[in-house]
């Protein structure tokens, strides 16, 4: 597909791969709108945290601020399926607020994981 995105990440690899703390971690990754929409065509999943009395995009999976790791996998339940951060609020805030869900995603384990730039 075309949104896989793995960078090199070991371009610089550790004296010992078999070092049990070694673990690759993905990277987040910005896009711009057309490879959004892109993206959403291909089937990307898109995830949006929740807040009250605010609006969420159609066909956003709504994670809320307080949900335990165990709640958000049973939503998204496979971690190597591309997510698209979408954050809320007015302009800067955008962004950060996409920023840190994706963040939190990523330390959950998730491996494809993007922001709207």
């Amino acid at each position: 597909m075309g949104y896989h995105h793995d960078r090199d990440w070991l371009q610089s690899p550790p004296e010992d791969l078999c070092d049990p703390c070694f673990v690759p971690r993905a990277e987040r990754q910005d896009l711009q709108p057309l490879e959004v929409r892109r993206m959403l065509w291909e089937g990307a999943t898109l995830v949006q945290r929740k807040r009250p009395l605010s609006d969420s995009l159609q066909g956003a999976i709504l994670l809320g601020e307080e949900m335990e790791s165990d709640q958000i996998r049973a939503l998204l339940p496979d971690t190597s399926q591309p997510l698209l951060c979408v954050g809320i609020g007015s302009e800067e805030a955008i962004h950060a607020s996409a920023v840190q869900l994706a963040e939190h995603l990523l330390n959950l384990g998730y491996r494809h994981v993007f922001c709207l730039a």
